[in-house]
């Protein structure tokens, strides 16, 4: 009898899930991947505290947007963006209009330990290459929104859960990356159905200790803070300096908040470690052209004779 209801719970959840994804295609049914990226830009913008600036991210997420439904952006770089949005929005992060900007510039085909730049625009595609994007782009918009539902489902049972969750990009796309130990917090029907349906779309990787190796993570985090207060606090900067000393701590703050950067932590420790070498450098040039300029400081000689007399 109780495997019976099980059963029947099962079919009433994926009844349920169906109808609610009807529901949600239905408002958008002409573009699945528009109504996702849609959801995604208001989950981001959600994380600006000041609503005077919230307009300006907005207005940053619509030109990704049409950039990403143009195929103007790999597909790649779309599921980068989103497992950073939804990392941020799962750490209930709050974030400054430059930070949220600087996660739709972070980039997954950028080489480790290099800054990131605004993306810009490819040439038009090949007829060949819109029909290929249009096969892509229907797997593209069911991976984004298989995970949307996820992470919503996750923030609604326990909002504390979401430490033994990671969204991230892999060679197989967008994942979600799961600590066993999560499924201790949730027994529910509703939840096994969303599990059980990333897991047959292959969306879902079981690993052991996400929880604790973001803890090692902090660590890091924490010492990068004091090497970027060193390198800011030196007065010996140039205009290039300071804005890679900027771009690198907001870097810093946004991946200890949960988003994926494509450089290790090891090359964003170097380049920081570069910066501050450089600043103390031209700190010590500075210093000997004082030392310089003292030590060669011409005399006047009655001076000297006053201090005799």
């Amino acid at each position: 009898m109780k495997a019976a209801l099980r059963e029947y719970g099962l079919i009433i959840g994926l009844i349920v899930i169906s109808i609610s994804g009807y529901l949600l295609f239905s408002q958008h049914k002409e573009d699945i991947l528009a109504y996702s990226l849609d959801v995604l830009g208001t989950k981001l913008v959600s994380l600006i505290d000041d609503e005077s600036a919230r307009a300006r991210v907005a207005l940053a997420f619509d030109r990704f947007e049409e950039q990403a439904l143009n195929n103007e952006i790999s597909p790649s770089q779309v599921q980068f963006v989103a497992a950073n949005v939804l990392n941020l929005a799962n750490s209930n992060a709050r974030l400054s209009p430059e930070e949220a900007e600087l996660v739709l510039n972070l980039n997954s085909d950028t080489p480790a330990g290099t800054l990131p730049t605004p993306a810009t625009p490819t040439s038009p595609p090949s007829r060949r290459e819109k029909r290929d994007f249009e096969v892509a782009r229907a797997k593209l918009a069911d991976n984004i929104n298989s995970m949307i539902i996820f992470a919503d489902e996750v923030a609604h049972q326990d909002t504390t859960a979401v430490r033994f969750v990671r969204f991230e990009t892999s060679d197989e796309g967008l994942q979600v990356v799961v600590d066993p130990n999560l499924e201790n917090y949730f027994k529910t029907e509703r939840f096994s159905v969303v599990k059980d349906m990333l897991t047959d779309k292959n969306l879902v990787r079981w690993e052991k200790d996400v929880e604790r190796d973001a803890a090692k993570s902090a660590r890091w985090f924490e010492r990068r803070d004091i090497m970027l207060a060193v390198a800011e606090s030196s007065k010996v900067q140039t205009m290039e300096q300071s804005i890679r000393i900027q771009t690198l701590g907001r870097m810093n703050r946004l991946e200890s908040l949960g988003a994926r950067l494509a450089a290790d932590s090891t090359q964003i420790s170097r380049e920081i470690e570069l910066i501050i070498a450089e600043t103390m450098a031209d700190l010590e040039v500075v210093m000997d052209e004082k030392r310089t300029t003292f030590s060669v400081r011409p005399v006047r000689p009655d001076s000297v004779l006053r201090k005799r007399q």
